[in-house]
């Protein structure tokens, strides 16, 4: 099978909403699944579920999905790794092709975009003229940006010769413990005239928390950050900058979902727009509205970006996610019911070049949680559910419609 736990973790979370495992085996019958000729997917997929849901408790291989996932999709072949949320959107295309009907306009509709699609409306306004252009658009997920995050660190200054000083910062979100450091540094070297100090402060002072410059500030929660000059003494002067730190509050689900919703203004990033009534390119902002939300929410975290030098890189931040009651009310534009509850996560452990995927999901039977790593299932405390290594997150509507 190949390096196939991106395709496992995706196919857990999916088995694992109650409402499209009923549909596939409860509602209907393999043979009556599709109106469409072709329908491989969709009678591999209900082969699939029916053996993850058997009381046959051994583990198995999806080959034969796989196979044809790979045949109409050959970027899925090879044992390198792949992306499982782009394997879970295919899939859940895949599988709309395969059940789609058409209505009297010409939309094509299937259950899976009964359940899984929603609608934003784009606002695109033009700075020189002001006016306006609107689009409605529908998607299956919504990708939750990271890397422009910032958080704000308190950091307490002991100085030998002054007094204390308590100061705030802010730095990237994905930074490092050295941004900080050079943040602090920048920011402040006016404040402050470093001294050479021979203060009595022994290396024991130091030992609470310890960070590398290199460590990762998504690392750092619950700690309260100290900088403290130290004399060259021998016992710490290859130690690389302790510090104690704590973030004043963790980046939170809600969050990465203003930032997605904010005003953004275009020419910042260089794309341009062209107003029809001015007929020509002009300084514009764009602003996204969640129009409708799915009985089924699908939320990416984008984790994976590029940087200024073309290097791909992945963010570590901690994003903080309700487990249960995320209410969405406040961002949608209908009066409809916007509670939401997890029920599944898909993780990313390791690096970008070697990296592995497991999936935390809840069962609609027990009511218990588990992950689910390749072969191997284990029950799991609520409070493991969400981790850093958190990157596709799965809710489902409370009292939604197609249950």
């Amino acid at each position: 099978m190949g390096n196939s736990c991106y395709m496992n973790s995706a196919l857990q979370c999916l088995s694992n909403i109650p409402q499209l495992t009923s549909y596939f085996l409860l509602q209907n019958s393999n043979s009556t699944l599709s109106t469409n000729t072709n329908s491989q997917v969709v009678s591999a997929y209900v082969s699939l579920m029916s053996k993850i849901w058997s009381r046959d408790h051994q583990p198995f291989e999806p080959t034969e999905l796989k196979q044809i996932i790979i045949n109409l999709a050959p970027q899925f072949f090879g044992p390198t790794q792949q992306d499982t949320h782009e394997f879970m959107i295919y899939l859940l295309h895949a599988l709309h092709d395969d059940l789609k009907t058409k209505t009297l306009n010409g939309t094509d509709i299937s259950f899976i975009s009964d359940l899984f699609q929603g609608k934003i409306e784009t606002t695109v306004q033009c700075l020189t003229c002001e006016n306006c252009n609107s689009t409605i658009t529908e998607f299956l997920f919504i990708t939750l940006p990271l890397e422009q995050q910032e958080r704000y660190f308190v950091i307490e200054y002991i100085s030998a010769e002054e007094e204390n000083k308590t100061l705030c910062i802010s730095t990237q979100a994905s930074g490092l413990i050295s941004d900080l450091i050079n943040e602090f540094i920048k920011t402040y070297n006016n404040i402050f005239s470093p001294k050479i100090s021979e203060a009595n402060i022994q290396p024991q002072d130091l030992h609470n928390k310890t960070y590398e410059t290199k460590s990762q500030l998504s690392d750092i929660q619950g700690h309260k950050i100290r900088l403290k000059k130290v004399p060259r003494s021998p016992q710490i002067y290859d130690a690389e900058g302790p510090v104690l730190t704590r973030r004043i509050g963790p980046l939170t689900l809600k969050d990465c979902i203003k930032e997605y919703l904010t005003l953004e203004t275009l020419d910042e990033h260089g794309q341009n727009y062209h107003c029809q009534a001015c007929a020509m390119i002009t300084n514009s902002t764009m602003k996204i509205n969640l129009n409708t939300l799915p009985d089924i929410l699908i939320l990416q975290l984008k984790r994976f970006y590029f940087d200024s030098n073309l290097q791909q890189k992945k963010n570590d931040t901690f994003v903080d996610c309700p487990i249960s009651s995320l209410d969405l009310r406040n961002y949608v534009a209908t009066d409809v019911e916007q509670k939401y509850n997890l029920i599944a996560v898909s993780n990313h452990t390791g690096t970008i070049q070697s990296g592995h995927y497991t999936t935390n999901a809840l069962n609609s039977i027990d009511k218990c949680w588990y992950q689910f790593d390749d072969e191997s299932v284990t029950k799991i405390d609520e409070k493991s559910v969400i981790t850093k290594e958190a990157y596709l997150l799965i809710y489902a509507r409370q009292n939604g419609t197609l249950v």
